[in-house]
């Protein structure tokens, strides 16, 4: 079965925040994990990640991934979107916009930043295996949580079983 995911990742918030966030904006969902960096959360609703993105205070990201097609990293800043930084299998890579680039090399080591723009320029020609990219990705990005998540598997997944991998995963009803 192929990966499809797809979550909301909020900078320096933690989950009390999150949950706020999202009860504000009536937006039901689950907060997998938090680290120093990220808190991640998965509205129930499909759809629903970017209207959290945009709704929400400061910077986030919405990571999509589909083992057969790509990967994107949409950013968003107090509700405006800043660009979408594509990881696609088979294509060459997509300018990236300047605001988004600012951000980013802002708040990462410039090594980093440059080896993500260097990635993002060899999936397509070198033909990377998708999940050797999406976790390089999320690694240099410092996500806590991105693999097979999803709005459909939130919404069907019991919060215990989440648990058992991330105690501290809490859903926002």
């Amino acid at each position: 079965m192929s990966e499809n995911s797809e979550s909301v990742h909020v900078w320096q918030r933690n989950a009390s925040e999150v949950s706020q966030i999202a009860r504000l904006n009536g937006i039901n969902g689950r907060i997998v994990a938090s680290n120093e960096r990220w808190t991640c959360f998965i509205p129930f609703e499909d759809g629903f990640s970017e209207l959290f993105a945009k709704r929400a205070k400061g910077f986030v990201v919405v990571w999509k991934y589909a083992d057969d097609f790509g990967l994107w990293i949409s950013a968003f800043d107090a509700g405006r979107e800043l660009g979408t930084l594509a990881f696609e299998w088979g294509a060459l890579s997509r300018p990236v916009s300047q605001a988004l680039l600012e951000w980013l090399k802002d708040r990462s080591r410039g090594d980093a930043m440059d080896d993500l723009l260097g990635l993002a320029a060899e999936v397509g020609p070198l033909g990377r295996k998708p999940r050797e990219v999406r976790d390089a990705v999320a690694g240099r990005l410092g996500l806590p949580a991105y693999d097979w998540l999803s709005p459909h598997y939130a919404r069907d997944t019991p919060i215990e079983e989440i648990q058992d991998e991330f105690p501290d995963a809490e859903d926002i009803l």
